[in-house]
């Protein structure tokens, strides 16, 4: 009995050291087998579908000094993060990604402090853990994607708004909002997540309707001013004043792309082909890349005036990918990473977009490994949905804890409105730590509860 006790003091009292080094354990773990200072891996199996753009625009950087291989499609942030570590030891990708699996520890972390703000310390090392071993927060961190830098600076966004909320500081409500331009300088999804905050402020915030409107405008006007080095360049590059095309070439070339491959059963390669012909005949130049910005216009009054067409198909594949988005699975991603064919993969990607797919054959299509990841991808998957949903109702008990319920369905509601059809699994890891965090309150809960229940069977009669 009394080693045991040693044993729980030991965990208590260095609960979230070991948390972070079981996160650091599993993420070097997948760094190792994934080799990537081997140039062989790399270009097969590290700088494969958005990773190149990355890549190369963080080799422009450093070759010449300037952002003249940036068309006005990817934000700087992460071109910039990867160019620093290729600077110090040319086409360091393993440095880059062995930093990147840092930054992904670091982000356990701040998943530990947010919680602490509003829940007990156990809860918070819950939800510490259960992030640090998210399959897909784990597979992202060794791949040369934005996902991971993205994640870490929103969460110390929302760390420094928890700090707002909870101590009133504007200094906090300052770094929340230039933190937040940081995150969108590295992946332009939070462009609209001011809209939120200033939502926050409104519902939430102790004070008259004149502070509240001073805090909602400051918190944008330092959001713009910190993305404005960018837009500035933008408008006397190309002349206009925008952050990045993305938007409007994504809602072109793949969601409405894929709705239409869907619709007309034909693959989804030929059908994106037809809509860039259609661009130009609209008036994009085919002397300039479809990807510049100078074509977003053209592609958003395409797009909307498909979707009119096809609204309620369009809702329909939308709907369709937001399921896909919380339920699939990184199995692929996390064969590959440790150099194992994977069969399955090719043919959701082939079939996804047109005739669709049967789950019965991607399980018959799977090596036993796959199998048994994806097993366990959706145990996770579900444990968490399930004792969120628990957590939010025990919270909702709290009034403590409505600020935090406020801003975290905010923050659930915003990542998943803006899914898209594409809805990949890497696109819930913004708000997996506000999952995470309810989970563990749900989690905490349950177990009180069959503590109490043991110890009243213990009690004499």
């Amino acid at each position: 009995m009394k080693r045991n006790n040693r044993v729980s003091e030991f965990i208590k009292a260095n609960g979230l050291v070991l948390v972070l080094c079981v996160a650091f354990a599993i993420r070097f773990a997948f760094y190792i087998s994934l080799q990537p200072w081997n140039n062989e891996v790399v270009n097969k199996t590290i700088l494969v579908t958005d990773s190149p753009s990355y890549h190369n625009l963080a080799l422009s950087l450093i070759s010449t000094k300037s952002f003249e291989s940036f068309d006005g499609f990817r934000t700087p942030g992460y071109p910039i993060f990867l160019a620093i570590f290729y600077s110090i030891i040319p086409n360091s990708v393993w440095l880059a990604l062995f930093v990147q699996i840092l930054i992904s520890v670091l982000s356990a972390y701040l998943v530990y402090k947010i919680a602490s703000f509003y829940f007990s310390k156990n809860v918070s090392l819950l939800a510490s853990f259960l992030f640090a071993i998210d399959y897909i927060q784990i597979i992202s961190s060794v791949q040369i994607m934005t996902d991971t830098l993205f994640v870490f600076f929103f969460l110390e966004a929302i760390l420094f708004l928890c700090k707002y909320f909870k101590f009133n500081k504007t200094t906090s409500l300052i770094y929340s909002s230039l933190l937040l331009g940081c995150a969108t300088f590295v992946r332009p999804v939070s462009y609209l997540f001011p809209i939120v905050v200033v939502l926050l402020l409104i519902f939430i915030s102790h004070t008259n309707y004149k502070r509240k409107l001073y805090l909602s405008v400051l918190y944008c006007f330092v959001f713009v001013f910190t993305l404005s080095p960018w837009i500035i360049r933008n408008h006397y590059t190309f002349g206009d004043a925008s952050l990045t095309s993305v938007s409007g070439y994504n809602l072109l070339f793949y969601n409405v792309a894929s709705v239409e491959s869907y619709k007309s059963k034909m693959p989804i390669d030929v059908v994106q082909k037809n809509l860039g012909e259609l661009a130009i005949k609209s008036g994009c130049n085919p002397a300039n890349s479809l990807t510049t910005l100078a074509n977003t216009k053209i592609y958003t009054k395409i797009s909307i005036d498909y979707i009119k067409a096809n609204f309620v198909l369009y809702c329909i594949r939308n709907i369709n990918g937001i399921i896909y988005m919380y339920c699939a699975s990184p199995a692929g991603a996390i064969i590959q990473n440790f150099h194992i064919e994977s069969k399955y993969a090719d043919y959701v990607m082939n079939n996804r977009y047109t005739s669709g797919f049967k789950y019965s054959d991607i399980f018959k299509l799977m090596s036993p490994i796959e199998l048994l990841i994806t097993f366990f991808g959706f145990v996770y998957l579900f444990a968490n949905y399930l004792f969120s949903v628990y957590g939010l109702t025990i919270s909702m008990r709290i009034k403590e804890n409505f600020k935090f319920i406020l801003f975290a369905v905010f923050i659930v509601l915003y990542f998943t409105a803006l899914t898209g059809i594409v809805g990949a699994s890497r696109y819930r890891m913004p708000f997996m730590p506000f999952i995470n965090i309810f989970c563990a309150t749900g989690i905490a809960n349950f177990y009180k509860i069959i503590k109490k229940k043991k110890e009243k069977k213990s009690l004499p009669a």
